[in-house]
């Protein structure tokens, strides 16, 4: 089975995929939202600063990743399509 990919394609169903993970450090609060939606993804450190685990993670985290965007308080966090 076919369906249209992020560009207008053709893809099979059983090609995943990618997405990246992409934050705007200047910006960015490292309040953890993120962390507490994804911890996957997102980490704080003790040093106060956020760190992304997994630039691409896997697409089984697309909704939770959907989620941290939306709630990102300083609207930090952005997806890419990444083929």
């Amino acid at each position: 089975m076919l369906r249209r990919g992020p560009c207008g394609g053709l893809q099979s169903q059983t090609e995943e995929v990618l997405v990246k993970v992409v934050v705007d450090f200047d910006t960015c609060a490292s309040n953890a939202v993120c962390m507490g939606i994804v911890p996957e993804v997102f980490e704080v450190r003790d040093d106060g600063f956020l760190y992304v685990l997994d630039e691409h993670p896997p697409e089984s985290l697309r909704s939770r990743l959907q989620e941290a965007v939306n709630s990102c308080p300083t609207g930090s966090i952005t997806l890419v399509e990444d083929e």
